[in-house]
């Protein structure tokens, strides 16, 4: 099992409290042609690549300041972890490094854009880990993940959702603190997120990914597995040109400084 793990201190400091949830935000790099490929056919691998890599800094973002405000106002640790995966012959391992104050760097190497073009850096404080998802499909990922840490109440975020309600995501991590779990639905059939106060594989079994079936069979396996799964306020993703022109809608109504920042990119991006 590869890791990039805390620095001695941040791992003392993280073990001792005594509330402590993981919030796990499951990515593949931003590698022209392994992302975001049903946006590539209506634009380019480059600018769904683009697209994909502020999308992701947005969640790592979002997660961070939620993590700084859970930890100053309700004295809840939450260990942040980015798990990610390989894009053909390049190794993830090959695009994570790590600086001297400790901030990790998720970089892509211009021999793998097909334009030679750059994509940018996708910078995380010196709280997250990264850790491999491994290998199967989705569901085996999941659990492979989940694997790491059966001790912890859990919360899997992806990155298609990365302008979510950060209250949904705040909710569902105060819920865990009660033992309770909980699923944010998306309106193709999907899920935005996923908590779990307790390890139950079961929650990830016999799913039929990238169907309209997911968020429904969640829910059945829950209900066979004894789980009650708080119902999250439903929300979107963005798969295609149009889930991503609708975002930027969203967006124009922003606050918070990481969305406006994620607008912002989406338009030097399309070039407005």
């Amino acid at each position: 099992m590869s890791e990039i793990k805390h620095n001695e201190g941040e791992e003392m400091g993280s073990r001792s409290g005594e509330r402590v949830i993981r919030v796990v935000v499951m990515s593949k790099p931003p590698v022209p042609g392994f992302v975001k490929t049903r946006l590539a056919k209506e634009t380019s691998e480059f600018y769904a690549a683009q697209v994909h890599q502020v999308m992701l800094q947005t969640c790592v973002t979002r997660v961070s300041h939620l993590a700084a405000d859970l930890m100053r106002n309700e004295g809840i640790v939450v260990e942040m972890v980015l798990a990610i995966t390989g894009a053909g012959e390049l190794r993830w391992e090959d695009m994570v490094t790590q600086t001297i104050v400790n901030t990790r760097l998720l970089a892509i190497p211009l021999s793998h854009n097909p334009r030679d073009q750059h994509i940018p850096t996708t910078t995380m404080g010196s709280k997250w880990q990264v850790v491999d998802q491994g290998e199967g499909n989705l569901g085996d990922r999941l659990r492979h993940v989940w694997e790491m840490d059966r001790e912890r109440g859990v919360v899997f975020l992806g990155t298609d959702s990365p302008d979510m309600p950060r209250e949904s995501l705040r909710e569902a991590i105060l819920g865990l603190m009660k033992g309770e779990s909980a699923i944010g639905g998306v309106d193709d059939g999907g899920y935005y997120m996923l908590a779990s106060a307790e390890f139950c594989p079961e929650l990830v079994t016999d799913i039929d990914w990238g169907t309209s079936s997911v968020y429904h069979q969640t829910l059945e396996n829950a209900e066979n597995s004894a789980i009650e799964l708080k119902k999250l306020p439903p929300w979107h993703d963005v798969d295609t040109l149009s889930d991503l022109e609708d975002m930027r809608e969203r967006l124009m109504d922003a606050r918070e400084m990481p969305l406006i920042q994620l607008q912002s990119r989406l338009h030097e991006l399309s070039g407005d």
